[in-house]
């Protein structure tokens, strides 16, 4: 799933959709009858800002540096799943992920209209069962970049702030790709990850 998909024609509508997302999830992740300052203090303890670089010498042509860079990142979060869960089957404590493309000088509202030096941002939610086993590898290192070297860099920022921060880090990650929307020549400005049927990642089921 993808922004793209459901048309929004203010990037605040977008914006509020990707806060709901994450909110529903630390409900679904607790419990349903959670108070609103427990879903806060949850959300505050599972949720990362990130940041995947590419390896510039491997980006292709400008037409498909939107592909490369979701199949990279795709690629990478698969590999991340080995460090967080022990067994493949347990597809419901893979991460909810949200993942946008930018390009230099979007921050100022000048962006590149060929990207030299493109790169994803994203908010990544951890199952409450794979927090201890994410600290562990990230200070080890381990989800610094993908086997093929195609993402050489990725940093995380845990978000310790409240809701109204919440709202800031969404905007700070949609910025671009909203602007790419309705565009016949983007492929995917921004991705939901797991990839999986709602059957095998039952918080779907409530989309």
């Amino acid at each position: 799933m993808n922004l793209a998909d459901k048309s929004f024609r203010l990037r605040e509508e977008a914006q509020s959709y990707v806060e709901n997302l994450f909110r529903s999830k630390a409900v679904f992740d607790i419990n349903p009858e959670s108070d609103p300052a427990i879903v806060e203090h949850h959300i505050s303890k599972h949720l990362y800002f990130f940041t995947a670089h590419l390896k510039y010498k491997m980006l292709p042509n400008s037409s498909s540096k939107q592909e490369y860079a979701m199949n990279a990142f795709r690629k990478y979060y698969i590999e991340m799943q080995r460090e967080l869960i022990e067994h493949s089957r347990q597809t419901v404590m893979q991460p909810l992920t949200y993942v946008a493309y930018d390009v230099e000088g979007s921050r100022y509202n000048s962006p590149a209209i060929d990207a030299q030096i493109p790169h994803l941002h994203g908010l990544m939610l951890l199952h409450p069962k794979t927090r201890d086993n994410f600290v562990r590898a990230l200070e080890a290192k381990m989800l610094t970049k993908n086997s093929d070297g195609s993402i050489e860099k990725v940093t995380f920022e845990a978000h310790r702030g409240g809701l109204e921060d919440l709202s800031r880090i969404v905007d700070y990650t949609i910025k671009h790709s909203t602007t790419l929307q309705g565009n016949n020549y983007n492929f995917q400005p921004d991705m939901l990850l797991p990839d999986l049927k709602p059957k095998l990642y039952p918080f779907y089921k409530s989309l």
